[in-house]
């Protein structure tokens, strides 16, 4: 399995490629997304998309918000060369991602979909711990 950074840019609805909100994507009821890429680049089944909104007027500091799991077996290419494949989003994290951003320190900003790399994946695995640790415990509280 393999975690792959994405930089969406909300303010280019071309390059986004969806009428809502990054931010609306990652919250909405719907759980499956057809995501499309411009080149393919070797997603695979099971892999994570981690979505990192860019820099803009309502986002000063570019951040994580949400997380994805691709569930296509391969990408399939459109007629105008781009890639699609399905990607689940509307997961507990992805939602807590959206309400809770995070300004994810990366060694160079992506301009395109790219593998994340050692320090990039360690500061989201302490993000997944505390998520889980704070689900832990509201279910452990939250039991009679």
């Amino acid at each position: 399995m393999t975690s792959w950074l994405y930089p969406v840019n909300p303010t280019n609805k071309e390059s986004w490629g969806y009428t809502k909100s990054p931010i609306e994507v990652m919250t909405g009821e719907k759980d499956d997304h057809t995501w499309y890429v411009p080149r393919k680049f070797g997603v695979a089944k099971g892999d994570l998309i981690w979505v990192r909104e860019s820099k803009h007027k309502g986002n000063p500091v570019a951040q994580v918000i949400g997380v994805g799991v691709v569930r296509s077996d391969e990408p399939r290419q459109r007629k105008d060369g781009a890639y699609y494949f399905k990607v689940v989003f509307g997961t507990a994290l992805c939602h807590h991602l959206a309400a809770n951003p995070f300004t994810l320190q990366v060694e160079a900003p992506p301009q395109a979909p790219l593998k994340l790399r050692a320090s990039e994946q360690a500061q989201l695995a302490q993000v997944v711990f505390e998520f889980a640790a704070s689900q832990t415990r509201t279910q452990a509280l939250t039991v009679d």
